[in-house]
């Protein structure tokens, strides 16, 4: 994408609780795989990786700048 996103506070707070790498969370916001976030505008994005799936939770602003708000880890089933 040529840029890396904003991340805010809380998303590097999951990504401690979760722990879910810098490289992960780029790695899910970077994905093709998507599903409609439950923020109004937002998507998240899906990395498969070691039998999880890591969730970025993105949006783009005003501006043109994604933001990541918020990441977390689930099992690949």
């Amino acid at each position: 994408m040529g840029y890396e996103p904003i991340i805010t506070d809380n998303a590097q707070r999951k990504m401690q609780e979760h722990n879910i790498s810098k490289t992960e969370i780029l790695a899910a916001f970077g994905s093709s795989m998507i599903e409609k976030g439950m923020v109004p505008g937002s998507v998240v994005g899906i990395a498969r990786m070691g039998g999880y799936e890591i969730c970025a939770l993105y949006k783009k602003l005003d501006q043109g700048q994604y933001i990541i708000i918020s990441c977390w880890k689930r099992p690949h089933m």
